[in-house]
């Protein structure tokens, strides 16, 4: 017999609301749903004109199954007629449409729970475990032959322990006896292992077992064996969690500091790695570059005061081409909440090069003075960077040039008529650069 309940509610301003339902049993430990619907939540837009037909559908009873292995199952209803299932390893809700008793029932199952069938009640809010106790495992043996040889009744198939002993031993029967066209006889065989076998062995140190809270922060795992010690540890991304029970945690929400790296004037060229460095209470210390874009988190932060700023070239530690940060430091304080929108505007050094040769001279004596160095742009010829006087040492070094190929050479600033002058022309950075002079006295 299908009941209905009615709601209405009253006064509501004219705007988008959700309407949620939820059963939740007086004498239940959890607040969670116990009832499955068709659909458990409804959107609806609040205009000038009421809004009547809206309707939450019981679908069934939601029933709490866990189980050590996967398994094929099927349920019988009140009516009889099967609802096929397929548990998994774990905790799961299975929805039962009909209130009351029903048998679930394993489809081939190579693992046996105590039962080929076990009973499901609506009425228990408790979960139901699925304990794989024993292992079904079957075989054959493909023995080629001649028609000659006569082929034995059976063969011993020896059951043996991760540690080489024999723990069980089954006959293997004759299946189907070789022919002239096939040379091959088959043998079958099947055995139960219980938990002491090796295809029940569980590592040690290994995982057993994952299951996840409720909202309540309530969780349920199982079954497990009896006769073993398990460690039970919690985990939670971007939270910590510390043991304060034998099944009972703290949790507590660490933070994050998000950073943001500008560079000036909205250059469209990507914004250079920056090493960042933040520091905290107790020791805290952690230097990280940016990533693409300039965007950085510091994650899995605990409570207290920090301080971020970037590491500079003059750190020794940081980017090549950042000169400068805006601003140069900043104070955190960190709670229970994400920080952002802690942004840095930085300044990365012109764009400027060194250069240093020296300079070979075949010839010694009043005409050094006349020796000039010309730096031109290899691009553009009669953009000439610099000129000055060759120094005494012969060796010269230009700052501040952009960056780029360059033509060095020697000028003479005595006329061409009174002296022949050649040098040579070579880029930038190659050496040493040679000259000669030589009086002309053909004029």
């Amino acid at each position: 017999m299908m009941r209905a309940a009615n709601f209405c509610f009253l006064m509501f301003c004219q705007e988008k609301y959700r309407l949620e339902v939820k059963h939740i049993s007086e004498e239940a430990v959890s607040k969670d749903d116990k009832w499955c619907w068709e659909q458990s939540f409804i959107d609806v837009d609040v205009g000038a004109e009421d809004i009547k037909g809206i309707e939450f559908i019981q679908k069934g009873y939601w029933v709490n199954v866990v189980s050590t292995h996967d398994v094929d199952a099927y349920m019988t209803q009140q009516d009889r007629s099967p609802v096929n299932l397929k548990i998994k390893k774990g905790s799961q809700y299975i929805c039962v449409e009909s209130p009351g008793v029903h048998a679930l029932h394993f489809v081939n199952s190579c693992i046996l729970f105590g039962s080929s069938s076990m009973k499901i009640d609506t009425s228990n809010s408790l979960p139901i475990y699925l304990k794989g106790e024993k292992y079904f495992l079957s075989g054959q043996i493909n023995v080629n032959s001649s028609s000659s040889n006569e082929l034995p009744v059976g063969i011993v198939v020896d059951i043996l322990n991760g540690e080489g002993t024999v723990i069980h031993s089954t006959n293997a029967k004759l299946a189907s006896s070789a022919k002239d066209q096939i040379r091959t006889a088959v043998y079958e065989y099947s055995i139960i292992a219980g938990e002491e076998g090796s295809i029940a062995s569980v590592k040690k140190g290994g995982v057993v077992l994952e299951t996840a809270t409720e909202a309540d922060g309530s969780f349920v795992a199982g079954p497990l064996y009896d006769d073993i010690t398990y460690n039970i540890k919690a985990s939670k991304p971007g939270f910590h969690l510390k043991q304060v029970g034998l099944y009972s945690f703290s949790c507590q929400k660490l933070s994050q500091i998000s950073v943001k790296i500008y560079s000036k004037d909205d250059a469209t060229e990507p914004i250079p790695s920056l090493l960042l460095s933040l520091s905290g209470d107790d020791g805290y210390w952690n230097n990280s570059m940016s990533g693409t874009g300039g965007i950085f988190v510091f994650a899995n932060l605990f409570p207290g005061s920090f301080y971020l700023r970037p590491l500079l070239k003059k750190d020794g530690l940081g980017s090549a081409k950042i000169e400068r940060a805006s601003p140069e430091s900043v104070a955190v304080k960190v709670g229970n909440k994400d920080i952002k929108g802690l942004d840095f505007l930085v300044f990365e050094e012109p764009e400027m090069t060194i250069l240093s040769d020296h300079v070979e001279e075949n010839r010694v004596g009043e005409l050094h003075s006349n020796l000039l160095v010309e730096i031109k742009s290899a691009g553009d010829m009669s953009k000439v960077e610099s000129v000055f006087q060759l120094p005494l040492s012969n060796f010269f070094q230009v700052k501040d040039l952009p960056r780029g190929k360059h033509i060095v050479q020697l000028k003479f600033s005595l006329p061409s008529s009174t002296h022949k002058f050649e040098s040579e022309i070579i880029e930038f950075d190659v050496g040493p650069l040679r000259y000669s002079v030589e009086e002309d006295h053909h004029k």
